[in-house]
């Protein structure tokens, strides 16, 4: 592979180990190897196979100066990105592994609602604030302490309850699907986050059952089922009960 050849020179590093992951848009590599006198190194590699979007290191590098938890730039080319590795638990993960005793400590629901703000923080632009442009559960990771987030490859901006309420959707339509522990990490969540910023309480709902909908027409296979649970959702007033804790 060419890509590993360039990335030992211009990492000064010895690859000799790499995984591919699970990527829709790009080729997304783990690498190991050593750099310098024998001091292990590994790094995320993403091979970008879109043309005209290659703005994701100078967003990261704007994100990292403004205190975003992101992974380090290491060295990019107009076409390859070379981060640093962030060893820890995808948030996919700790939805379909933990499970119930996950939300015993509730760290991970205030931490992520903490990440957003910052990211949310970072600048706005009409009225809207900087957004994560991709929601899904694989783009946010734990270290156990604080949330990284990663793929940033546009700007987008929207109010915070659009993040908030997509999130919400991503984590309670996860496998496993609708569990009692996850509407109570979602509220956690939710309620964390207005602790550091007032949020509308009505518009999250709305991008909430938006992001719902979205699901519903992606999978053909739990179509039924998630409008039937859209509807049923729809007359419980999911987020009412933080009102009153305000």
């Amino acid at each position: 592979m060419d890509w590993l050849s360039l990335v030992e020179e211009k990492c000064g590093i010895k690859i000799s180990k790499w995984e591919k992951f699970f990527s829709r848009r790009n080729e997304v590599y783990a690498v190991e190897g050593e750099w310098g006198k024998g001091r292990p190194v590994k790094y995320a590699v993403k091979i970008y196979c879109q043309e005209g979007i290659f703005q994701e290191p100078w967003i990261i590098g704007e994100l990292a100066a403004a205190g975003v938890k992101v992974p380090k730039l290491v060295w990019y080319n107009d076409h390859i990105m070379v981060t640093e590795f962030i060893s820890g638990s995808l948030l996919a993960d700790l939805m379909e592994k933990d499970g119930a005793m996950n939300f015993k400590t509730p760290l991970w629901t205030e931490q992520l609602a903490r990440w957003l703000y910052r990211l949310h923080s970072v600048t706005k632009f009409e009225g809207r604030y900087l957004s994560m442009p991709d929601l899904n559960l694989r783009n946010f990771i734990f270290d156990g302490k604080d949330f990284f987030g990663v793929d940033f490859e546009e700007l987008v901006f929207h109010q915070p309850e659009r993040d908030l309420g997509g999130l919400a959707a991503f984590i309670l339509n996860s496998d496993p699907m609708f569990e009692p522990w996850k509407f109570d990490a979602v509220r956690h969540l939710i309620k964390s986050y207005d602790k550091l910023r007032k949020i509308n309480f009505g518009v999250i709902e709305d991008y909430f059952f938006a992001e719902m909908e979205a699901a519903a027409k992606r999978r053909t296979g739990q179509r039924d089922f998630l409008m039937e649970k859209i509807a049923e959702l729809k007359a419980q007033e999911l987020f009412e009960d933080i009102k009153h804790t305000r």
